[in-house]
This record gives C-alpha cells, sequence and structure tokens, in this order.
C-alpha cells in the first residue's frame, strides 16, 4: 500500500483499488476528521486527470444496491422488508457513483498495491469454496 496526495490519485487509471483517510495536520498536530477514521475500500470508476475535480468511484461493501430499486427510499423499504421476512433472499448488484466529496489535500488516498489486491481476490475465493458451496 502507498499513501498518495490527490493530484497524484486523480491522475491514477479506472480501477485503481484505494480507500480514503484524513491527512495529518501539521498546524493542528492531528488528524483531521479522525472519527472518521480511513473509509472502506473503493475501486476508481473513470480514468481523470489532476484537474478533475471529482470522480466516480464504487465501495466495495457499500456499492451494492437490490437489483431494480428506483433510489434510496426504494432500496430502505426492500432493506426494511427484508429485515421483517428474515431469510427472505433479494438479489444485489453493484452500481457506483460520483464521489462528490472535494476535500482538497485533508484527505489522502490509500492505494493498494497488486499483491493486497490478489489477497482480498484469494481471500473471497477462499470463502466461496468454504461458506457459499454448491450442492452437487
Amino acid at each position: 500500500m502507498k499513501i498518495v496526495d490527490r493530484k497524484t490519485f486523480m491522475r491514477m487509471p479506472k480501477g485503481t483499488v484505494f480507500c480514503k483517510f484524513p491527512r495529518f495536520n501539521e498546524a493542528t498536530r492531528s488528524y483531521d476528521n479522525y472519527l472518521f477514521g480511513i473509509s472502506e475500500p473503493y475501486v476508481k470508476m473513470d480514468d481523470t486527470d489532476e484537474d478533475s475535480v471529482d470522480f466516480y468511484a464504487m465501495g466495495i461493501g457499500s456499492g451494492l444496491e437490490p437489483i431494480g430499486s428506483t433510489g434510496s427510499s426504494d432500496t430502505d423499504d426492500i432493506l426494511t422488508d427484508m429485515e421483517r421476512n428474515p431469510g427472505k433472499e433479494v438479489a444485489f448488484e453493484y452500481s457506483y457513483g460520483r464521489d462528490g466529496m472535494y476535500e482538497g489535500d485533508e484527505v489522502g488516498f490509500a492505494i493498494f498495491s497488486r499483491d493486497e489486491v490478489m489477497l482480498m481476490i484469494r481471500t473471497l475465493q477462499e470463502s466461496l469454496g468454504t461458506a457459499y458451496k454448491t450442492e452437487d
């Protein structure tokens, strides 16, 4: 993993796996927004350049929405129904959207190495073989 600033991150290609985190503030000698900590992993979903203000990203955990959902209130209704009916299965798909949070240099980007991405993939593949075995 390596840490880069916003301009460097914006030059990185689509597909880059990263986490956002608060940068150390030399003036206050503390981490700004430390309550939020490091974010979940995201995948950068578009190519940008260092002058870009915004980018598209997909959260590896939070990027899931019910198939056929028409928006956040619809998603809330579907999740509430699932909670009221334990065991009910609903198909989800990945979606992505604008980051929309221009924080300037207050936020850094932790970029996963190829080996770290491969480790994530191997871990998920192993979970398929243990927790999600198919019946023959």
